[in-house]
């Protein structure tokens, strides 16, 4: 006959924990947000947990006198009657209130084990009884897992003291430590107007193809690793690690227009003056705390996976984890069922990945594509209701920036009028460094635009200033 795996319980602690609320009531405020009544494995201890809880909200009294209503009906326990139980769990408590805390914990503790067990469980019958594919089933599990993860986290701390808050800012400011609270993205002119990637925020860059969105992302990334002392992550969900590691290569190079392409390093046609500045490069690049991954049509759950596994390995090194950057959100593939609606799915993937900041407590940065109807306009450069067709993005981010490189729009034209070639040259001679991100949101400061050097061929991003150095 086959043995049933006891699951993970522990009565002695509910009983304590109720008992102790049914002495002092005050103590309910204590483990709030560590405990609901579907933690408790016993259901007449998750009844009278909701019954206290209930009754303490309405600024009642809760004891197992006025507790009765709740429990008529209820049969015996182990031949008890329901209300002699209560009263026994009171008077079992004597001296034991300080420990609320604790026994709410090992409460939480079994219930997310029993999470555990019943994910296990269901990923067996699913391996077993369906046909989807193995990537698929452990997305799935992916996320359930993840979802144990977020609600095994302390939810007391969204309510903190303003004054322990205030002090820690105080405290960081000025400071190169990790106890600073913005990291510095690199680009001066950038920070002066954001004050720096802000942890548990998202922030969204936007702009039509081939602008520099992901040329911007990256070395930003770059500059973020060296200037903030942090560890960051790129998800690249079209490019290749060897794609978006070349680009970090030549931009760490980039020291003027005499310099090669990252286009040249994949082809393998890298003239040889440039190679020994490479390698040099190459050094300075691995000493930097840079994680990329390639994985294509990701999901958030398993971008959080991977993010919680590097801040964890990171923290136990000393390093503090700074940005992740996602590349880009219309090709990350939604974790729950939003069927084929775009807008909901970009909605369920911008909220993910704001909340996936908040609970890591790190920089969220997120690209986007803009529809064609930027490019229809006499005027190019994008607008907030541009991205406003794209579902709850713009709700959903603390920051918008848009990727703006005006030669873009002059190398199109000669295309389109060879005869104004010569017109169009000088134009571009006046603006083939020119980049924007145009601020068009900022939750902690003011809108406005940074104007940047680019040399898109080398990927390089630089303060304005640049140009004439």
């Amino acid at each position: 006959m086959e043995q049933t795996t006891p699951k993970p319980c522990n009565i002695q602690a509910e009983q304590a924990l109720l008992g102790i609320l049914l002495r002092s009531n005050e103590q309910l405020g204590r483990i709030a947000g560590t405990i609901e009544p579907e933690h408790f494995s016993e259901p007449l201890h998750a009844d009278v947990f909701e019954a206290i809880r209930r009754l303490v909200r309405a600024g009642k009294q809760a004891d197992p006198i006025t507790l009765k209503p709740f429990v008529l009906g209820v049969e015996p326990i182990n031949g008890v009657p329901v209300e002699s139980y209560l009263v026994r769990l009171v008077s079992h408590t004597n001296g034991m209130v300080s420990a609320v805390r604790d026994y709410a914990e090992l409460i939480a503790e079994q219930y997310h084990r029993r999470q555990l067990l019943l994910t296990a469980d269901d990923l067996v019958r699913a391996v077993q009884n369906t046909d989807a594919k193995a990537t698929e089933l452990a997305a799935v599990a992916i996320g359930d897992l993840d979802g144990i993860v977020c609600d095994s986290r302390p939810r007391g701390r969204t309510l903190v003291e303003v004054g322990e808050v205030a002090t820690k800012i105080a405290k960081a400011l000025g400071s190169n430590s990790n106890e600073r609270i913005h990291i510095p993205t690199g680009l001066e002119d950038l920070d002066a107007k954001t004050g720096g990637w802000r942890p548990g925020t998202l922030t969204v860059i936007a702009g039509r193809p081939s602008m520099g969105k992901t040329a911007v992302a990256l070395s930003l990334a770059r500059q973020t690793a060296i200037k903030g002392q942090v560890g960051v992550m790129v998800f690249g969900l079209e490019m290749t690690n060897e794609e978006m590691a070349a680009r970090m290569l030549v931009d760490h190079a980039f020291r003027g227009e005499a310099t090669c392409s990252y286009s040249q390093i994949l082809q393998d046609r890298v003239p040889t003056q440039f190679h020994e500045t490479l390698r040099n490069a190459s050094e300075e690049l691995e000493s930097l705390y840079i994680k990329t991954d390639e994985k294509r049509a990701a999901t958030v759950a398993e971008i959080s996976a991977k993010a919680r596994q590097q801040k964890a390995r990171w923290e136990n090194d000393g390093i503090r984890m700074g940005p992740i950057f996602v590349d880009h959100i219309g090709l990350v593939r939604p974790t729950r069922g939003a069927g084929d609606n775009r807008v909901r799915q970009l909605a369920e993937i911008t909220d993910d990945l704001a909340t996936l900041a908040k609970e890591l407590n790190v920089p969220m940065v997120a690209l986007s594509q803009l529809n064609r109807e930027v490019d229809k306009r006499e005027k190019k450069r994008p607008i907030l209701p541009d991205l406003r067709e794209s579902g709850s993005i713009e709700e959903n981010a603390d920051t918008v920036m848009f990727a703006y490189r005006p030669a873009y729009y002059l190398e199109r034209m000669i295309e389109d009028e060879p005869d104004k070639q010569e017109e169009i040259d000088l134009l571009l001679r006046n603006c083939r460094n020119d980049f924007e991100l145009i601020i068009a949101k900022n939750r902690s400061g003011e809108t406005s635009t940074v104007h940047c050097f680019v040399a898109i061929h080398a990927n390089a991003f630089r303060n304005k200033a640049f140009r004439n150095e």
